[in-house]
């Protein structure tokens, strides 16, 4: 919950065979069913309104919020490294995010030597 009194939080509409996860705001003060934000699962929301949540983008797991995709799995980020998953994700107030990235390293270009 912010400090507007927006509430985020994830739902499943399908069924155990068919997941369906959704995205969900709902502001205390009004009397109004909550509404989908976008398919997601795993919300926090900023002071500012900014959602912050796990999502999918053309089958690959991704982060977004509800105008870009923060990273997803593939992309290449610090030192050429490749994001194979990440977690634990924060959005702080005036937007700057952090998360806990899962990578994978490229491969070791180095010389092996049996002592044997």
């Amino acid at each position: 919950m912010n400090d507007s009194g927006a509430v985020v939080f994830d739902g499943d509409t399908g069924t155990a065979s068919q997941p369906d996860r959704h995205v969900y705001r709902r502001f205390l003060a009004k009397q109004a069913p909550p509404s989908v934000v976008a398919d997601g699962s795993q919300p926090t929301i900023n002071n500012s309104g900014t959602i912050l949540f796990a999502c999918s983008r053309a089958g690959v797991t991704a982060l977004c919020t509800e105008s870009s995709t923060v990273t997803k799995v593939g992309d290449i980020i610090i030192g050429g490294q490749t994001v194979s998953g990440f977690d634990a994700w924060a959005i702080n107030n005036n937007g700057g995010i952090v998360f806990t990235a899962a990578l994978v390293r490229p491969a070791f270009l180095g010389s092996f030597v049996d002592s044997s």
